[in-house]
């Protein structure tokens, strides 16, 4: 299901983070474990007392999904800023391509019309070259035979003959 929330029906990617090094960014506010819960979390003035500090009422208001969710199995994490943030590009361990995403930059432009170029879909190819030099393992999404369960299988990555990035 989580493909087809946020992945584009297939046709995105999935990035495998390595929560130690992602939790060193210097504007992390804080992180939780979601809750999943039958109600919505009761708020009240009271309540504001009764959690004795703001970062329990913030895990507590953006903590807490309904148990509908509970197959996500999230872990959220809060930072004190809008906007684009700086992590040390070793948090990502791997990438998962959807079983739809183009793999290359022509099966991409096949049949589709220009969007802009912050619009546009990429291609696996263009992930990996984006992401060369850095040790990632990649992973293609395939759905199993006779099945609606998906399972996937570590591919090639396209440029690991590139240099070794250091950081």
């Amino acid at each position: 299901m989580l493909w087809a929330y946020y992945a584009n029906s297939h046709k995105g990617f999935c990035i495998e983070y390595d929560l130690e090094i992602l939790l060193k960014i210097k504007s992390v506010n804080l992180n939780c474990i979601v809750q999943y819960d039958e109600n919505l979390p009761k708020l009240n003035f009271s309540s504001v007392f009764h959690h004795n500090s703001i970062s329990k009422l913030t895990k507590l208001i953006l903590g807490t999904k309904s148990k509908r969710w509970l197959h996500e199995d999230e872990i959220r994490i809060i930072i004190n800023h809008f906007g684009k943030v700086e992590y040390d590009a070793r948090a990502v361990k791997a990438i998962y391509f959807g079983f739809k995403m183009p793999k290359t930059y022509l099966d991409l432009h096949e049949n589709n019309m220009k969007l802009p170029n912050e619009l546009s879909p990429v291609c696996q190819e263009q992930v990996m070259e984006a992401m060369k030099g850095r040790g990632i393992k990649y992973f293609q999404m395939k759905l199993k035979s006779n099945s609606y369960e998906f399972e996937y299988t570590e591919i090639e990555d396209l440029f690991k003959n590139t240099n070794t990035r250091i950081f």
